[in-house]
């Protein structure tokens, strides 16, 4: 196949790749929302017996902090993994 015919598979997989990676990344923001959701009672507790907002925005926000952490750190792994190549022969 000359060089020039392979350029629109490489655009195809370039949108392929791009539009998992958005809904992966929708999939992910509706969990979070979903976690706040279910959350939403013992916050508003928090919040009536006089906690800071400070105190309660950074409680809710601990959680999606490490939820980040570990989703990247395991993007970076996988990444690191799969550039290494996974199969050695």
């Amino acid at each position: 196949m000359p060089p020039g015919q392979s350029v629109p598979y490489v655009v195809f997989l370039v949108v392929a790749v791009g539009l998992t990676f958005v809904v992966g990344c929708a999939s992910v923001a509706g969990l979070l929302v979903g976690q706040l959701w279910t959350r939403r009672h013992e916050l508003a507790i928090q919040a009536a017996l006089g906690a800071p907002r400070t105190h309660v925005l950074w409680y809710a926000g601990t959680g999606i902090g490490l939820l980040s952490l570990l989703g990247g750190g395991a993007a970076l792994a996988l990444a690191h993994w799969l550039q290494a190549g996974p199969v050695h022969s």
